[in-house]
């Protein structure tokens, strides 16, 4: 009887590790996948600052053409904004490993 009792514990314990290394496993996968998400979005991050300084250049050159020069300093305004937005993130991001 008390060699049954030794070996349910034994096992008891086995598959309580089992499950505790299959968990800790878990975790890890999860955790390695945000690591990716996260360096996947810091360059679409960095991009989408990029496409929107553009875009407002775009609209100041149209302003300049049509000489509406309040909606060109607008513009102008939002280009150094995008910009500054997309060279923050550069220099923040940059010391971060991109798999992008």
């Amino acid at each position: 009887m008390i060699l049954f009792v030794a070996i349910a514990k034994r096992v008891t314990i086995d598959l309580v590790t089992r499950v505790n290394w299959l968990r800790a496993k878990a975790r890890s996968k999860r955790w390695e996948e945000e690591v990716l998400i996260l360096q996947h979005e810091m360059v679409w991050t960095e991009r989408w600052f990029e496409h929107q300084m553009q875009e407002w250049g775009k609209r100041m050159d149209a302003a300049k053409h049509e000489s509406k020069m309040g909606h060109q300093a607008y513009a102008a305004k939002q280009v150094s904004i995008w910009e500054h937005f997309r060279d923050h993130a550069r220099t923040g991001f940059g010391s971060v490993e991109r798999t992008a």
